[in-house]
């Protein structure tokens, strides 16, 4: 556990102020010192001027109201990303299916994993797991060139 970093990139502040208040960050924070940090400000900013150690995992849940951040489903994005992930990670996102095109550009394997249904969902969830591994679970969905799409740029927002 000691070996272990989570940061989390938020950039409103009221959420970090929620998350202290009724998910127990504070606790964790003494519990562990170090091992939780809420960083406030703009992920994929973040990300671009990250130099520090390498992250196993990125996790991505960033919306827009229903809409996901499109900032962070470039290709450009997806490289940056790519540049911080030690070998063998891997991104998570929690998306609709814009973004696999992109992250398809700079990762090997992207599948997506059907998550749990919600019955009050307008439409179905998937997580897209993207990573240059060869190993793809059962369940997946693993994306075709004409599934895929057309991968968003940077130039087009």
């Amino acid at each position: 556990w000691d070996a272990y970093c989570l940061d989390v990139v938020e950039i409103d502040s009221a959420v970090i102020r929620i998350a202290r208040k009724h998910f127990y960050v504070d606790e964790v924070s003494e519990l562990r010192p170090g091992t939780l940090r809420c960083i406030e400000g703009d992920g994929r900013s973040y990300v671009e001027q990250y130099r520090g150690d390498r992250y196993d995992c990125i996790v991505l849940d960033a919306f827009s109201g229903c809409e996901p951040v499109e900032s962070l489903a470039t290709v450009e994005f997806a490289r940056e990303a790519k540049r911080v992930l030690a070998a063998g990670g891997a991104v998570l996102a929690n998306v609709v299916s814009a973004d696999a095109a992109s992250f398809s550009t700079a990762f090997e394997t992207v599948y997506a994993m059907p998550c749990e249904d919600d019955p009050l969902a307008v439409e179905d969830n998937y997580l897209l797991v993207a990573t240059d591994t060869d190993v793809v679970p059962d369940g997946a969905m693993v994306f075709d060139d004409e599934f895929l799409g057309t991968p968003l740029y940077d130039a087009e927002l």
